[in-house]
């Protein structure tokens, strides 16, 4: 299975670039799982936790922006973000 390149990103910096297996975000209606080969969208983020999932995996506590996902590249602008 491929993998996703993950780019987290906050307003003030560039918080990670990675890949990975999986990510969980929570959007603005309710939790999204994003695996490779998911069909490209972009949404808003609601308030909670974002978790990579793979080898340089990760948690961070998330509060507002937005996810977007574009043939398995996956970039997350979170208003506000901090190791969780």
């Amino acid at each position: 299975m491929a993998d996703l390149s993950v780019q987290i990103l906050s307003p003030a910096r560039v918080v990670k670039r990675t890949t990975a297996r999986q990510v969980q975000v929570p959007g603005i209606a309710g939790e999204l799982g994003i695996l490779p080969g998911h069909t490209a969208f972009v949404t808003e983020l609601g308030e909670g936790i974002l978790e990579v999932i793979g080898t340089d995996g990760g948690k961070y506590k998330v509060t507002g922006g937005y996810l977007e996902v574009i043939s398995d590249n996956v970039t997350i602008l979170a208003d506000k973000i901090e190791a969780s």
